[in-house]
């Protein structure tokens, strides 16, 4: 049963950190997820606010329109000149929203994309993680490979060593 120990806390230190792993894995993978949502849903705020803004400058051009014809100088150069004008801004408002919609959606992506790796490293780490610490706490609770715990090791000036027996003097300085 003493023999057991060292497998049992390994394998339980092991699927500690292997839970772990799981865990962190599936935080970003769902982080990645929901800034893909994020990402849909600002593309499709942006779409909205766009339409918006067109609605708007055809408005603001029907009314003045409206005033010039009943000023009598809707054909003036003049007022077709502004009329240009009042179409084009509202077509540079109506591309700012794209645009800010799909700069905000970039960086959605790339948060997903920051995400997602991080779910890949998350795996990698937990497997080293795993392995490590299973064997690091194996050898800690007392685990040895393949010889028994008290068999006699071999010491660096070639004899051997037992904590338990005494050594020969070999130089002056052995004490």
């Amino acid at each position: 049963m003493a023999q057991a120990v060292p497998f049992i806390v390994a394998g339980a230190a092991g699927t500690a950190q292997a839970v772990s792993a799981y865990k962190k894995s599936k935080y970003h993978t769902r982080q990645a997820q929901e800034a893909l949502e994020a990402k849909n849903r600002r593309m499709a705020a942006a779409t909205r606010e766009a339409q918006e803004e067109r609605r708007r400058a055809e408005i603001i051009q029907s009314r003045a329109r409206a005033v010039a014809a009943a000023s009598g100088g809707g054909s003036d150069a003049g007022m077709v000149k502004i009329f240009g004008d009042l179409a084009a801004e509202g077509e540079y408002r109506v591309l700012s929203r794209v645009w800010q919609g799909q700069n905000d959606a970039e960086g959605l992506i790339a948060q997903a994309e920051a995400h997602a790796q991080a779910a890949r490293d998350a795996k990698v780490m937990g497997l080293v993680n795993t392995v490590t610490t299973a064997f690091s706490t194996y050898l800690s609770a007392g685990g040895t490979f393949g010889k028994p715990a008290t068999e006699t090791a071999i010491s660096a000036d070639g004899l051997p060593y037992s904590p338990s027996a005494s050594r020969p003097k070999t130089t002056l300085w052995d004490g």
